[in-house]
């Protein structure tokens, strides 16, 4: 740092703060992508869109149509360290091909696998 008369330029010390604030935002922008490359805030909006209403706010199975359908919805966040640990199984075979026995629907053609990791990344935002 330069000084004068022991005093710290004031262009040094503002120089500081804008990397420490481009820093810091870059650090809150990487938290809403999770391990796998999902993007959390998209996710949350996809998640609002088409799972809330069966799988509720933090997908418990709890969603407002929940108790008028034949077979209540899966508890998602039980599932976050198991079943829907291996990605893959949760985008192609849930969300891609539905579950028709346990009333599930399929989204292929309506969501992206990268849609459906941004699904996921908010599922797993809201459970940490």
């Amino acid at each position: 740092m330069e000084r004068i008369s022991g005093i710290v330029r004031p262009k040094t010390i503002a120089g500081v703060l804008v990397v420490m604030v481009v820093l810091a935002m870059g650090f809150f922008a990487f938290k809403t992508f999770d391990a796998q490359g999902g993007h959390s805030q998209k996710g949350k909006a996809l998640y609002a869109e088409h799972c809330l209403n069966c799988h509720g706010p933090t997908g418990k199975g709890d969603g407002p149509l929940a108790r008028d359908l034949p077979k209540r919805p899966a508890n998602i966040s039980e599932k976050l360290d198991g079943l829907f640990e291996v990605e893959s199984l949760l985008i192609n075979s849930v969300i891609m091909g539905g579950k028709p026995d346990a009333g599930m629907p399929a989204y292929k053609g309506v969501l992206s696998k990268q849609d459906a990791k941004d699904i996921l990344a908010y599922i797993r935002s809201v459970h940490e």
